[in-house]
C-alpha cells in the first residue's frame, strides 16, 4: 500500500485592506467563509494576477454537470480528456499538476501526483468559481505555478428552497441530482446529492478504427459516481460566524488503453474499481470593534483508491491490485 501524508498548517496571511465591512453573513447562497483571500476594492492578493469569476447562475444556464464542464466557460483554459479517460486542466501551457484546486480553501490535489479529477466535483454544489492565472501567492501554498482554481460551495438561505432533476442520454448515460436549503437569520443549512452513470464517452470524429479501438466510443471508458455534501452555518451575533462542511463521494471508472499509430502505446487494461472520499471542515470568523478581523479553519480530507490491472481486454483475470490512500489535514488563519 502506498500511503502519502501532507500536513498544511500554520498558514498566516496579513492583509491591510482599509475599513472593514460588517461581519454579517450575506444571504446570497454563497459560503463566503470558504474564500481564501481577503481583498479590498483596489488592492489585495487577487490583484496581482488575472482573475475570472463564474457564478452559480452562469453555471446553471450553461447546463454544466461537473466542474470540468463549468470551467469550459472560462476563456483561455484548456479542458482535455487525458489518455486514461480523466479530464485534466491546462493553464498557460502548464499541466494539471501545476494548478492548485481548492474547495472552500481546502486543497484537493492528490499528494500522490498532485493532480485531481474535475469530474468528481458536482455542479449543483458550486456557488462560485474563482480562477487565478499565473504563479500564486504564498497564501495559496506551493504547487500553483500555472494558477489556482478556488471552488466556493453553496450555503443555505432564509426560507425553504429545493430542486430536483434527472437527465438521460445515449448509451445509458444518466444523472440524478437534488438540493435542499433553508434557515433563519442565525442558522442556515444546505445539502446536495447526485448520482452519475456513463457507459462510455465518444471517440474523436477523425479517429480511424484500428484492431485495438473502433466504433464511436472508447472501450473501458465507463464511469459511476455518487456525491453528498452539506453545509451548516451558525451566526450567533452579527460579528461572529461558524461554519461546518461535510462531504462524501464514491465511484469507479475505466481507464482506456492509449492507441497511437495502430499500436497500443501502453498495453495495460486498468480500472479504478473503488474510489471513496470524505472531507470535513470547520470554519470561524470574527470581526472585532477595532479595524481587525480574524478568519480561520481546520480541515481533513481523505481519499482511498483501488486500481486493478487486468491481463487482457476481457477484464476477467487480475494481474495486479494497488491500494492508495491520500490524506490531507491542516489549519489556516487569516487576519485583515
Amino acid at each position: 500500500m502506498k500511503r502519502t501524508l501532507i500536513v498544511a498548517a500554520g498558514l498566516f496571511g496579513l492583509l491591510l485592506s482599509g475599513p472593514q465591512v460588517s461581519g454579517a453573513v450575506e444571504d446570497d447562497g454563497v459560503f463566503r467563509l470558504g474564500e481564501v483571500v481577503v481583498s479590498a476594492e483596489k488592492s489585495g492578493v487577487e490583484g496581482t494576477g488575472t482573475v475570472d469569476v463564474l457564478s452559480a447562475k452562469e453555471i446553471e444556464v450553461s447546463g454544466a454537470r461537473t466542474l470540468d464542464e463549468a470551467l469550459d466557460l472560462v476563456p483561455g483554459l484548456h479542458i482535455r480528456t487525458a489518455g486514461n479517460g480523466t479530464p485534466r486542466l491546462d493553464i498557460r501551457g502548464m499541466r494539471t499538476r501545476n494548478v492548485i484546486l481548492l474547495v472552500n480553501g481546502v486543497p484537493i490535489n492528490s499528494t500522490y501526483d498532485n493532480q485531481f479529477d474535475l469530474s468528481f466535483i458536482p455542479a449543483e454544489n458550486i456557488a462560485e468559481i474563482k480562477v487565478t492565472r499565473g504563479a500564486s501567492s504564498v497564501l495559496y501554498g506551493p504547487g500553483g505555478n500555472a494558477g489556482v482554481v478556488n471552488v466556493i460551495t453553496k450555503q443555505g438561505r432564509s426560507g425553504v428552497h429545493g430542486s430536483m432533476g434527472v437527465e438521460y442520454g445515449q448509451h445509458d448515460a444518466w444523472l440524478g441530482r437534488a438540493t435542499l436549503s433553508g434557515g433563519s437569520d442565525k442558522v442556515k443549512m444546505f445539502a446536495s446529492g447526485s448520482i452519475l452513470s456513463e457507459d462510455d464517452y465518444p471517440l474523436s470524429g477523425s479517429f480511424d478504427d484500428t484492431e485495438y479501438e473502433g466504433g464511436s466510443y472508447r472501450d473501458n471508458s465507463d464511469k459511476k459516481r455518487k456525491n453528498f455534501n452539506t453545509t451548516f452555518l451558525f451566526t450567533p451575533e452579527e460579528s461572529t460566524s461558524f461554519g461546518l462542511n461535510l462531504g462524501v463521494f464514491s465511484g469507479e471508472y475505466g481507464k482506456p488503453a492509449e492507441v497511437l499509430d495502430d499500436k497500443l502505446s501502453k498495453q495495460k487494461y486498468v480500472r479504478t474499481e473503488n474510489l471513496d472520499g470524505r472531507s470535513a471542515q470547520f470554519t470561524a470568523e470574527h470581526h472585532f470593534e477595532s479595524p481587525l478581523s480574524l478568519k480561520g479553519w481546520v480541515y481533513f480530507n481523505q481519499q482511498d483508491e483501488t486500481e486493478v490491472t487486468y491481463k487482457d481486454e476481457t477484464l476477467s483475470k487480475v494481474k495486479q491490485t494497488d491500494d492508495t490512500t491520500t490524506t490531507r489535514f491542516g489549519s489556516t488563519i487569516q487576519a485583515g
